[in-house]
């Protein structure tokens, strides 16, 4: 009967630590594209390509010799719905309001030492509106020398299918920290 109670004990005690276990890593992984909050606004992205390309793939990581490849559409909008909810638990867990929707895009190709990247250049709507020219940023690159949360870059390495962090200093920004999955 001794065995029998110590064995139940034991079994209820590894039961009680998988669950807190099992919560507490429920509660660090991000939320998943699905909801509306988590999403990014479609129109509020493009591609730029050339010297403006060039421009944000510097600006976000890569170097100045870093040559462009060609990006698909389903590449970006495979980027963009693993980004939004990454951005999206960033943003909260540094106490942010915004949403992923309220930030615009500008996508560029590069190489990141031997992989393909792509980069992501993202600023806040609020930027806009101290820009006379409404749409500039669908053909010029943004910068920024320090914008906090308003300003990141994510780097996504095609190869590897994920994003990485960036260990440089070329950009004022933030990167998006993707919580520990980069």
């Amino acid at each position: 009967m001794r065995d029998l109670m110590t064995v139940f004990f034991a079994t209820t005690i590894v039961l009680l630590a998988v669950s807190a276990y099992s919560e507490s890593a429920a509660s660090a992984v991000p939320p998943s594209s699905g909801n509306p909050s988590q999403i990014f606004d479609p129109n509020r992205g493009v591609l730029l390509q050339g010297a403006q390309g060039q421009e944000v793939a510097e600006m976000c990581g890569a170097s100045p010799k870093s040559k462009s490849w060609e990006v698909t559409s389903s590449e970006i909008e495979s980027v963009e719905q693993r980004l939004a909810p990454l951005l999206a638990f960033d943003l909260r867990n540094t106490g942010s309001k915004e949403l992923p929707r309220q930030y615009y895009r500008q996508y560029a190709s590069g190489r990141l030492r031997k992989f393909h990247a792509i980069f992501v250049n993202g600023f806040h709507e609020d930027h806009l509106s101290s820009t006379a020219d409404k749409s500039s940023w669908q053909h010029s690159a943004v910068g920024v020398l320090d914008g906090g949360d308003e300003y990141w870059c994510a780097i996504y390495i095609k190869e590897l299918k994920k994003f990485v962090k960036y260990k440089g200093s070329s950009f004022g920004g933030t990167y998006v920290s993707f919580h520990g999955v980069a």
